[in-house]
């Protein structure tokens, strides 16, 4: 009888205790947060602007529970968050930032440690893939969103090697660009973000040939006859969206390697150079226009990779010292013979002048031509205003920062 009297009263702690035990429990239709607040489990947006690093797992735990939900404010990094309280508000739709000067004039105290890490923050995203997560930070003085479609961070040196970026790109979805022209990060760190990172443009600069510079989001390189080297071309490898290239009359260039990346081009230029191996070439869908005569290469050239690149229409190989590969013709053993062409379906047009293409337009086939358009010089410069390149071999070099 006892035990039955004292009933009510057990029942009514093991619900104290559950509830204690479980802080996101309220009444029904809603759900506590960590910090004692109650939202609609039905809810679509949920304010956590306030959130801490120490309540982040009772947070998810919330989070996890509501269907329904599209969109977490998570607030802003202490900097951004002082701006927002002087009445400057963050563009939207969220693109690239305007750039401003208030970020600088805080004190240091003012932007010290934040609530939540990179760390913290990527997590939430991770677990709520059919939500929007938006916070709000700063890189210098420019500001940005984990929402944001671009980050423009071009000129602003990094000294981490890329570290900050890495950690804060898991946390931006809709991410499309990433501008890091002249920011001092490696090109092999580079090259590991963007491969994070495949439906990210990422973009930055390059330099070879001593005083050349292009960004690597450029399609045209014109450079012919500035004394490059195997030594300094390299890093063009990176540029995997040339389109049009020109290294020709440098009769150092022997290695082709960093060809095997450039998979748009359409025209190459390589004549009187040294090269020999046309492995790089193989499987170049997009190749139209290949330009290779008087190699200074004594040996044989297998022009086997040519039969692979099935859109080639226009090829001169003029005096050449012997080359071999697919019905390579006899007399193409001579000092100054022409090979056949490779076996096609529809055979190539043989363009034989030794004249250098940007000096012979007239004669020079539509899709080459297209890369002397305006915009492009023929005097080792080019510059192509729609890609922001630049690769130059004028007096005045182009000086790393």
């Amino acid at each position: 009888m006892k035990l039955l009297r004292a009933a009510p009263v057990l029942l009514a702690l093991l619900l104290l205790c559950l509830t204690a035990a479980v802080p996101a429990f309220a009444e029904a239709g809603t759900l506590r947060l960590p910090d004692g607040t109650t939202v609609p489990a039905d809810a679509e947006t949920v304010d956590l602007s306030g959130l801490t690093g120490a309540e982040l797992d009772g947070a998810l735990d919330v989070l996890e529970r509501m269907p329904k939900l599209r969109h977490v404010d998570l607030g802003a990094d202490r900097a951004v968050t002082l701006l927002e309280e002087e009445g400057i508000p963050l563009p939207r739709p969220y693109t690239v930032p305007a750039i401003f000067g208030a970020v600088q004039e805080l004190p240091a105290e003012e932007t010290g440690e934040e609530r939540l890490s990179w760390a913290e923050i990527r997590r939430v995203v991770e677990a709520l893939p059919e939500a929007e997560v938006e916070y709000r930070f700063h890189i210098a003085d420019l500001r940005f969103s984990t929402l944001s479609e671009e980050m423009d961070i071009n000129h602003i040196r990094f000294d981490d090697e890329g570290a900050l970026i890495r950690e804060i790109l898991p946390c931006m979805r809709n991410l499309k660009l990433l501008d890091m022209d002249f920011c001092g990060v490696s090109n092999e760190r580079m090259a590991e973000i963007r491969d994070a990172y495949p439906d990210v443009d990422v973009v930055w600069r390059i330099w070879f040939g001593g005083n050349c510079s292009v960004r690597t989001d450029v399609e045209r390189i014109l450079v012919s006859n500035i004394g490059i080297s195997d030594e300094n071309t390299a890093d063009l490898m990176y540029c995997t969206k040339v389109r049009y290239l020109d290294i020709g009359h440098d009769g150092y260039v022997t290695d082709l390697s960093f060809l095997r990346t450039m998979r748009d081009l359409e025209v190459l230029v390589v004549s009187i150079t040294g090269y020999h191996d046309l492995s790089p070439l193989t499987g170049l869908e997009k190749l139209e226009f290949f330009e290779g005569c008087c190699s200074t290469w004594q040996g044989v050239i297998d022009l086997t990779p040519l039969s692979t690149c099935p859109n080639l229409k226009h090829i001169n190989l003029c005096v050449l010292n012997a080359v071999s590969g697919p019905r390579a013709s006899p007399r193409s053993r001579g000092s100054s013979a022409c090979g056949s062409a490779p076996r096609r379906r529809s055979r190539p047009r043989w363009w034989s002048s030794c004249a250098p293409l940007s000096r012979t337009p007239r004669s020079t086939p539509p899709r080459a031509q297209a890369a002397w358009a305006p915009g492009a010089t023929t005097n080792g410069a080019a510059i192509c205003p729609a890609t922001r390149c630049c690769a130059s071999s004028s007096t005045t070099p182009i000086t790393k920062r």
